[in-house]
């Protein structure tokens, strides 16, 4: 990483993470322990393997292919 002032260094406990979209970019510095309890977390609520049975992708991807037309789930 680098700010104006040159490098800088981070914590070993601390993760980061750079995405570049189309237009600007964002750096993201995040604690590696949150970041692991979350993870947890989520797996706990959604045990891998069972992200299909609690999505419905196909669902999902007709609305936004169908230019925001009706919501088969009805929200």
């Amino acid at each position: 990483m680098t700010s104006a002032s040159g490098p800088r260094t981070r914590p070993a406990t601390c993760s980061s993470c750079t995405c570049a979209p189309p237009r600007g970019e964002a750096l993201f510095e995040l604690s590696r322990a949150v970041v692991a309890s979350f993870l947890r977390q989520t797996e706990a609520l959604v045990p891998s393997g069972s992200e299909s049975e609690l999505l419905r992708l196909d669902d999902e991807l007709h609305v936004l292919l169908s230019n925001g037309g009706a919501d088969p789930t009805g929200r």
